[in-house]
Formats: C-alpha cells, structure tokens, sequence
C-alpha cells in the first residue's frame, strides 16, 4: 500500500447493488454518471501516486 493511502474498505456484491440502487433511485444519479465519477476518481488517484514516483530511468508501456 503506498504512504499515506487508506486502505478502501471491501463490500459485497450485494452491498454494492443496494449502493447502486440508492444511487439512482434516491439521489438521481444514472449509471452512466457513476461510471464517469468513478473514472475522474481513479485517475485522479492514480496521478497523485503516479507523480511521487521517481520517473528517472522509467519508460512507459502499451502494456504488449
């Protein structure tokens, strides 16, 4: 786990329907806006790590 970070505390498949159903249905909020937060979410995480990390001698991949 990286310095600093808190660990995401786990729930069930069930537990997250019933967080997707509260969503939509009691606070308005469409899948498709879900999905677009928890996108903006991870990249901002993923920045804010990623920028800590010494770049010297790194390269990037395609991942092939």
């Amino acid at each position: 786990m990286a310095h600093g970070v808190q660990p995401i505390p786990a729930v069930t498949a069930e537990q997250m329907r019933e967080v997707d159903r509260l969503m939509a249905e009691t606070y308005g909020v469409s899948l498709l806006q879900m999905m677009e937060l928890t996108g903006r979410a991870l990249a901002t995480f993923s920045r804010s790590y990623l920028i800590r990390l010494d770049p010297q001698g790194r390269t990037v991949s395609d991942g092939r």
